[in-house]
């Protein structure tokens, strides 16, 4: 429990949640208000009591201390300590507490409050001594030598990152926006004058129309301006981030607080009490050795070169190592206090920058925002270089011997599969406990994937020994922090992909695409037996729990152009204890394969319904167990007991069926007598289908069905009707209600899917093979090529959804069930429909549908491109030591950004890698080598992409110009900001975001100085919303919104509210969820028309997102239009211009100028100028939307309207005005008819300027 999720017991609009509880989910549990008794640090006396409020009685003691230790009053405090119930006696304040005594046992003899001890692990409702009011008093226990050692570091950890002071929960009010249909009443104001009011009118337009002034249009893509400061202030397009730069640094207290060199302590002090010893230089210079016991920390007699542990005189036991401090340095008791005087400050200057709100920011960590944007402390792609690196004796020594953040963990080491094992066996049955086990859960993973990191770059950086360093290098395995990792690899021969065992799933080492397909099997594996944990605990008959399938927890890490795959250890499985305890599959790439029929009947509950996997009888590849065996799963699959007794299941690899688009028509025609080898596979990569399809796949077909029965069900009615006639009342008819009832059933279900996991393969007979899964895969490859990809493509075309980068692009398509290697056939359809517009047949008419834009298909081009260069990296990483990796990645980049416009190779072999990896570390590189290595990296690029994605051809970039005539038309090379973002992004690359870039160079645009770290980048089995109750309450909340009435924007925004609140208890508010839930109530407020509770609710939700360090993404991009708009709304026309300005900036970064999006935002941006009065900068921005438009005539016909309206307005030019309006009209006339009312208007808007230019020009006339 964090501070947040104390403060959190409600949350905002908490009174609209708690009316839906029954209804959406958990009510919310009762609080109490929490009263602790703090004492000043370095003074006697307990002199103030803080409150936390609204403390859900359902958290225990221990979370309740940890809320305390990081509250400013109490931080100095470690761990090692408990808290004690004291009754809330006014004359407690006034209790002196002794400092310390020259006996060690001033520590017991202290005056100090004398209370009850609080079990850690008891409920604060159990508590009767809270329920009733009392105090708590947080007070240190006795040290030994790991609690001492673990004080020390934590009361450095406070110095460097100081916590923010405890806030209170602000009240909102109830409901607000949606009470009886309206806002709630606000008190009579005073009617204004009239002409006071017309006049601060025009002052303000006139203040607005002075501010833009400077406004530049276009508007400017400079790398420097995407962080607060100078440039984005200079170009306008300022962010919610609030930088802490220009403020000055946080005080020092203490210069080095260092273990001392009289470490470690001789025995016959051991038995005097002492338990360590620290050297400590105070910010006076002055050196003091410390020593710690049981009761606290004193001064020694020691020096730097005389060693004396007795007491120095005078000296006093101080309980913790603040206080010692305070006596012995003065200058340490200023800046200690200053220090959080200055935090508090920074938190609220944080507060009201961002429009979070305080307790949004209960977590804060100043010191990690004040360098959130630089390196080391950042994963965006562009980061701040790292400030001035300053000494540190302390940090320099941990980071030393800390061996990779183990060091803590040495004496103890975790054991990572039994925590998270015992946390997925915590009872789900009600929503409190789905709450209780989530947030445990959701702190295991976050702890586990930052161990991983820091493991596997010591594994794959080759600081970790393999446990069998006999076996060849591609064999290592490792175990470090108690992870267990092994390495995957690419493919060793030929110029071709990623893998090189054809039967994926039984290979020993790891590949990577079949690391990618575990883990998504992983997560698809882990929701079907949490809907079955679920659905098992909540049937009351079960009495005993029964025995549940496990999984280990995987994590992806990719670093250096390498990869390391992380699971946590199976109990046993490391003394080779798995052989006798394998239940199911092979660990032995087949040669014998298992199946326990218990374990056989627990993975049928899983495979069949989610996965679609009939029984599959299968025996050994060699024949030598002539039992044949029944399995649900690949034979590479393994089910086994470990020394826990508990049940695994991993290795997911083959758990969906393989792409038979990919393999072509080879393994289409083969039949079922034959066996898969590597001649039809190409050696190669594993093409396997995504679960998604499958679920997509099963959707259309229920979806077919039932409007084959509805349309079964209309004929039979309209074949009534003509028998009885239209006039009789015919619907109620019990002789129709049978005859549609016969025709409903007569209407066949749709067949199950049915999937074998093994087919094709070498450990299935002839007679075992089942035709109806190799029609099923036949039928799910042209499902996804005729029906899935052709739909997605018009999707693009209806703007159905928003594609911004290679991000958004990738997710849409998994979202959907498309791999990304179905790229190129996807850029080649919306190369084909991007000239015209497509007419739809609807109810209503012909539709027409604007073509794709041309930004999408160049959005494509660059993820094949940036996917291809990953490719590169990685192939060229395994021949170059991990050292050479900058000058490679500098190397790579520019050969791709290059503006050498040099012809390029058509293709490329394995002669031309080995060419580029034996020049692609060398740091200086020029002339015609450089052009070679150009023309070869380009060759390369475009022979994998076209070996890739169905055998594409970039037509947008590095194209060559035709020897005798102009280019292709598509030929040129306009994006690379969105090209080198994503280069950066996929390579894991960080780049300096201060420098502006020059991408005119034939050399390039980087420098080494450039390229600022790199980063590892993770793929996890983590699900995406901390509980599926959360992704219900929101999805339900969106549907109600739709219907957009009061009652259900009422019911709407308490769904979202309660789903925040579930967040909160379980997160915290600094939760990528906690944001779509302030999204989602926003789009609620907006529509109940109460535009300053929208407003504060999206600034608050951009907040979260730039504060979860998401800068430039989709859903920042659109928090910016819809402020933007809001904003617009308010009348705050600066504000609005500012957002609008951000999103152009950010969609230009990401994406290019080719975006209908983009023109859509200058059309915006337009309007406001002209609201302002600044008409000139209004007819820019329309030119800009215009020339930004593409072949999308619809979009344009709408932006010449707005033109013809700000020449009107504006010039008072009615000719010109006519111009564009005619412009507009012609275009509505040729895509809608002349019929339509689009159409009309702009003929009317037509006769209307006609007629004011010859009113005009008959005044001009009678002057």
């Amino acid at each position: 429990m964090s501070s947040s999720e104390v403060e959190n017991g409600a949350g905002p609009h908490a009174a609209v949640g708690g009316e839906i509880a029954s209804e959406g989910g958990a009510a919310e549990a009762e609080s109490i208000s929490i009263h602790v008794l703090v004492p000043a640090v370095g003074t006697n006396e307990y002199k103030r009591v803080l409150t936390i409020p609204d403390a859900r009685i359902t958290e225990n003691v221990l979370s309740l201390k940890q809320v305390i230790l990081e509250i400013p009053e109490a931080c100095h405090i470690s761990e090692c300590s408990h808290l004690e119930a004291v009754l809330p006696d006014p004359a407690l304040l006034n209790n002196k507490r002794v400092k310390g005594k020259k006996s060690k046992k001033s520590k017991k003899s202290s005056s100090k409050p004398n209370g009850k001890v609080l079990d850690e692990f008891v409920e604060l409702g159990a508590c009767e001594e809270l329920m009733r009011g009392d105090y708590v008093v947080l007070v240190p226990d006795e040290y030994n030598f790991q609690t001492a050692r673990e004080h020390v570091e934590h009361l450095l950890q406070v110095l460097d990152k100081p916590p923010a002071p405890l806030v209170d929960v602000p009240v909102v009010a109830e409901d607000a926006a949606v009470e009886n249909g309206t806002t709630k009443e606000e008190p009579e104001k005073k009617e204004e004058d009239p002409a006071v009011k017309q006049k601060a009118l025009l002052e303000k337009y006139a203040s607005m129309n002075k501010a833009v002034a400077g406004d530049k249009v276009p508007v400017p893509v400079r790398f420097s301006s995407f962080y607060p400061g100078k440039p984005q202030e200079e170009d306008r397009v300022g962010s919610m981030d609030v930088s802490l730069d220009g403020l000055e640094p946080l005080p020092r207290c203490v210069n080095d607080v260092v273990p001392s060199g009289w470490n470690p302590v001789p025995s016959a002090r051991k038995l005097a009490g002492d338990l360590l010893y620290l050297r400590v230089r105070t910010l006076e210079q002055a050196v003091f050795h410390v020593t710690a016991s049981p009761s606290g920390f004193f001064v020694n007699r020691s020096t730097d070169v005389v060693f004396d542990a007795e007491p120095a005189k005078g000296g006093v036991v101080f309980p913790t190592l603040a206080e010692l401090l305070i006596s012995i340095s003065p200058k340490f008791q200023a800046s200690y206090a200053k220090l959080f005087e200055v935090v508090a400050e920074r938190a609220d200057i944080i507060t009201k920058g961002t429009g979070m709100f305080a307790y949004d920011r209960a977590n804060l960590d100043v010191r990690e925002w004040q360098s959130k944007h630089r390196v080391g402390h950042s994963t965006q792609w562009n980061v701040k270089p790292e400030g001035n690196h300053d000494s540190n004796e302390a940090r320099g020594i941990k980071s030393v011997l800390d061996g990779f953040g183990v060091a803590a963990q040495m004496a103890t080491p975790r054991d990572w599969n039994e925590d998270y094992q015992s946390f997925c066996e915590m009872p789900c049955s009600k929503i409190e406990d789905r709450i209780v086990r989530a947030r445990s859960l959701e702190r295991y993973h976050s702890e586990f994937v930052e161990n991983a990191k820091k493991s596997a770059i010591a594994v794959l950086e080759g600081c970790v020994t393999p446990l069998n360093p006999t076996d060849p290098p591609e064999q290592h395995v490792y175990v470090h922090n108690s992870i267990f990792f092994s390495k995957a690899r690419l493919d060793k021969d030929g110029f071709s992909d990623e893998t090189s065992v054809a039967n994926v799933g039984t290979s020993p080492i790891a590949t990577y695409s079949s690391c990618n397909h575990d883990v998504q099997s992983v997560q698809a594996f882990n929701r079907s037996v949490e809907m079955l944990r679920a659905n098992q605990e909540g049937d009351e008959s079960n009495e005993e729990r029964p025995d549940m399938l496990h999984t280990l927890n995987t994590v992806v890490v990719d670093y250096m152009g390498k990869r390391a795959i992380a699971q946590s250890l199976v109990p046993g499985i490391l003394q080779n204890e798995h052989e006798s305890y394998m239940l199911y599959g092979s660990v032995d790439m087949g040669k014998t394969i298992s199946c326990d029929e218990k374990m056989g009947e627990m993975i049928k509950q899983v495979a069949e319904p989610s996965f679609y996997l009939k029984p599959s009888t299968v025996r050994s590849v060699d024949g030598a167990d002539e039992e044949k065996k029944t399995l649900h799963t690949p034979v590479g699959c393994k089910g086994i007991r470990g020394s826990d007794n508990r049940l695994y299941v991993l290795d997911f690899v083959r758990m969906t069926p393989i792409d038979l688009n990919y393999y072509g028509e080879n393994l289409k025609d083969l039949p079922l007598t034959e066996t898969c080898d590597d001649s039809i596979l190409g050696g190669a990569y594993s093409a396997l289908l995504r679960h998604e399809l499958l679920v997509e796949y099963t959707r259309s077909q229920n979806m077919q069905w039932q409007n084959e029965r509805k349309v079964a069900a209309q004929n039979v009615i309209l074949e009534y009707k003509k028998e009885k006639g239209e006039e009789e009342e015919t619907t109620t008819s019990p002789e129709l209600q049978e005859k549609v009832t016969a025709a409903l059933e007569a209407v066949p279900e749709p067949k199950r899917l049915v999937l074998d996991a093994n087919i094709y393969t070498k450990f299935q007979d002839e007679a075992d093979r089942c035709e109806e899964a190799k029609e099923n895969l036949t039928k799910l490859a042209d499902f996804l090529k005729t029906k899935l990809i052709p739909a997605f493509v018009m999707d693009v075309q209806r703007n159905a959804f928003t594609l911004v980068d290679g991000q958004s692009l990738t997710k849409e398509l998994h979202n959907r069930g498309i791999n990304v290697r179905y790229l190129g056939e996807i850029a080649t359809r919306m190369w084909d429909n991007s000239k015209k517009i497509f007419l739809v047949a609807t109810n209503a008419g012909n539709m027409p549908i604007p073509p794709v834009p041309l930004g999408v298909i160049h959005l494509c081009e660059i993820e094949m491109i940036a996917r291809s260069i990953k490719w590169l990296f990685r192939r060229t990483m395994e021949r170059i030591p991990m050292y050479k990796s900058a000058i490679v990645l500098r190397n790579l980049f520019n050969a791709a950004l290059s503006a050498n416009n040099d012809k390029v190779v058509s293709s490329a072999s394995e002669e031309s890698l080995e060419a580029w990896c034996a020049i692609a570390s060398k740091p200086d590189i020029g002339g015609a080598e450089w052009n070679q290595i150009v023309s070869t990296v380009r060759g390369i690029i475009r022979t994998r992409i076209s070996q890739h994605f169905s055998g594409y051809e970039l037509r947008a970039w590095w194209v060559p110009k035709a020897e005798n005539g102009p280019a292709d038309e598509n030929t040129e090379t306009t994006r690379p900001i969105p090209m080198l973002r994503r280069l950066a992004q996929v390579c894991g690359v960080q780049i300096n975001s201060e420098h502006e870039y020059d991408f005119s160079k034939a050399s390039g645009p980087l420098k080494m100085a450039d390229l600022l770290g790199v980063i590892p980048l993770v793929k996890t089995c983590k699900p995406n919303w901390v509980l599926p109750e959360v992704e219900q309450l929101i999805e339900h909340a969106k549907s109600n919104l739709r219907a957009a009435n009061t009652a259900d924007l009422q019911r709407a925004l308490g769904l979202a509210n309660q789903a925040y609140n579930i967040i909160c208890q379980v997160t915290g508010a600094e939760h990528e969820n906690a944001a779509m839930c302030a999204v989602v109530m926003a789009s609620v407020l907006q529509s109940a028309k109460d535009l300053p509770l929208a407003l504060r609710e999206l600034k608050r939700a951009l907040s979260l997102f730039e504060y979860s360090g998401q800068h430039d993404s989709l859903v920042v991009v659109q928090v910016y239009m819809a402020l933007g708009q809001l904003h617009q709304a308010l009348e705050e026309f600066d504000e609005s211009i500012t957002c609008f300005r951000r999103a152009i900036y950010l969609l230009d970064l990401m994406l290019g100028p080719d975006s209908s999006d983009t023109a859509n935002i200058y059309h915006k941006l337009a309007i406001v100028y002209t609201q302002v009065g600044h008409y000139q900068l209004a007819k820019s921005a329309v030119t800009e939307a215009i020339s930004r438009c593409g072949e999308n005539k619809i979009l344009m016909g709408y932006i010449l309207r707005t033109f013809a309206n700000i020449i009107a307005v504006g010039s008072n030019d009615f000719t010109e005005a006519f111009r564009y309006e005619n412009a507009s009209y012609n275009i509505f006339k040729q895509v809608y008819g002349p019929d339509h009312a689009q159409t009309k208007e702009c003929r009317s808007m037509m006769e209307t300027y006609t007629r004011k230019n010859v009113e005009k020009l008959h005044a001009t006339d009678n002057k």
